[in-house]
């Protein structure tokens, strides 16, 4: 018998981005995918993220490796003073989470 057992990894990149209460603050990166050629992609946030924080776009095709990369924008609107919040995001292609 075989036991696998499917671990978390470390993230890729660390984005640090701050709001004023009731504000919407956004930082954008560029992404390419790790492979020649592009590659159809979901971006989302697991489920133990803050709900404050959004992502655009949601779904859509990723330039592929070498290129300028497809534009991702991500939004901060905290609507509590004081309490840090944390979110994972994940962009996730056939090959490559």
């Amino acid at each position: 018998p075989c036991i696998m057992e499917a671990l978390n990894c470390d993230p890729d990149d660390i984005l640090n981005i701050q709001a004023a209460l009731n504000k919407t603050t956004e930082i954008s990166f560029k992404l390419t995918n790790y492979f020649i050629k592009t590659a159809d992609f979901i971006a989302y946030y697991t489920h133990n993220s803050s709900s404050e924080f959004n992502v655009i776009p949601k779904e859509g095709i990723l330039d592929q490796s070498g290129r300028d990369g497809t534009q991702f924008i991500v939004t901060y609107s905290p609507i509590e003073y004081g309490k840090v919040k944390i979110a994972n995001l994940i962009i996730e292609t056939d090959e490559v989470q």
